[in-house]
């Protein structure tokens, strides 16, 4: 079977998507940029609705609430996620499940009363922090790794309790393992490459990704050019690069732990002007001129490496997307 087939048959998904509809940074045709993930054959997607930078309560339910109606609006193309049956009746339908994610803990306030709140309106998954300090962990921009705070273990408690997923992408060394070890069912990181092959600050350690292969979890690949590559060369994000983040994971803890998460963003050169604007929060990326973006386009090619490089149909499809089905139904359970 070639991967073209073997995406058709299957669930396959981008765990992370930055732009949420209705958000300032999100495409002007938001429906067409959506479309490309369903041409590329993904079934499910989860949309960032905000940061840390950008997270109060009031901004967060405003921005859930534009991105909600938009989805809602418009039954043909969208199927709304509430649990893993929602994501396996759009592949029977051919239309795009979608959830919600936040980049960071900041929007829960303080509040443990909210995080059943935002699973409820469609908030499928939470990274502990944004590159920096915040009440739950440190980031891993951050000066210090001192782990998570007593309150950020309650968090971990509750976003367990209501089937939100743990996410310890942008989180420093010692906090995602903490989040790892105190967390009661499977921790991800949605979007988060290998470090022994892009030496990046978001980039993560073979001793995060083991912690995560023995809760059950995955990680999902991101085709940013800063994670990828040591450079910015016109291949880093190839299908080949991708690919090559991928099978060291599934070299190192087996395929069942890693995934894509895309992190796709069309407007690289916008990315750059907004990192640039935040120089304390993204010290490490000052160096670059330019990035690099890969879209759902490269899922497909990228099946097809693993094929050819001997992956079995079962592990390219879970791979595909599989790996991400099995961890959400064990959360939301």
């Amino acid at each position: 079977m070639d991967a073209a087939a073997l995406l058709r048959d299957s669930i396959v998904v981008d765990l992370l998507v930055p732009s949420a509809p209705g958000g300032t940074s999100a495409p002007k045709d938001f429906d067409a940029f959506a479309a490309q993930f369903t041409s590329s054959g993904v079934t499910w997607v989860t949309f960032t609705i905000v940061t840390d930078m950008d997270a109060s309560v009031e901004a967060t339910i405003l921005a859930i609430a534009a991105a909600r109606s938009h989805i809602l609006a418009r039954p043909q193309s969208y199927v709304w996620v509430d649990s893993a049956d929602d994501i396996e009746l759009a592949k029977r339908e051919n239309k795009l499940a979608v959830s919600f994610n936040f980049q960071g803990t900041n929007a829960f306030a303080g509040r443990l009363d909210l995080i059943e709140v935002y699973r409820r309106l469609g908030v499928t998954h939470a990274l502990m922090c944004f590159n920096e300090k915040n009440a739950v962990a440190d980031g891993c921009y951050e000066r210090t790794d001192a782990g998570l705070s007593r309150y950020g273990l309650r968090v971990i408690r509750e976003m367990n309790r209501v089937g939100m997923m743990v996410d310890v992408s942008h989180t420093g060394i010692r906090s995602s393992l903490e989040a790892i070890d105190a967390s009661a069912k499977p921790v991800i990181m949605s979007h988060s490459n290998v470090r022994n092959l892009a030496d990046h600050p978001r980039n993560i350690c073979d001793e995060q990704i083991k912690a995560i292969a023995a809760k059950n979890g995955v990680i999902g690949i991101a085709g940013i050019s800063a994670m990828t590559s040591s450079n910015d060369a016109p291949d880093a994000v190839s299908p080949q690069e991708i690919f090559r983040h991928i099978d060291y994971i599934a070299q190192l803890v087996g395929p069942a732990h890693v995934g894509f998460g895309l992190d796709y963003i069309p407007n690289t050169q916008g990315l750059i002007a907004w990192i640039k604007s935040r120089p304390e929060t993204f010290p490490a990326d000052q160096h670059r001129k330019q990035m690099l973006s890969a879209g759902p386009q490269v899922i497909e090619p990228t099946v097809n490496l693993m094929l050819q490089s001997g992956y079995s149909e079962a592990d390219a499809r879970n791979i595909s997307g599989g790996n991400w089905l099995r961890v959400f139904r064990a959360c939301a359970t």
